[in-house]
């Protein structure tokens, strides 16, 4: 057996994701994202009575700016 045969397929553990900064630590999660982490930006997003878990916006294109589902919204 070769050693890379016994190496993990990632070698930088996850300990925590952005989501769980801004759950435990709200008052952090602004000081520790630095502006070029913001995927998008604007004012007139909104959350439908028949879909609360998606964010829409007339003037921000999630999609081109490269946001994905999962990521955290401020």
């Amino acid at each position: 057996m070769t050693l890379s045969a016994t190496l993990p397929t990632t070698t930088t553990p996850l300990f925590a994701c952005d989501e769980n900064v801004a759950v435990r630590a709200g008052g952090d999660f602004l000081v520790l994202t630095p502006p070029w982490q913001v995927g998008s930006a604007g004012c007139d997003g909104i959350f439908a009575a028949n879909v609360p878990w998606v964010l829409t916006s007339a003037l921000v294109n999630f999609a081109t700016n490269g946001v994905q589902p999962n990521q955290v919204i401020h």
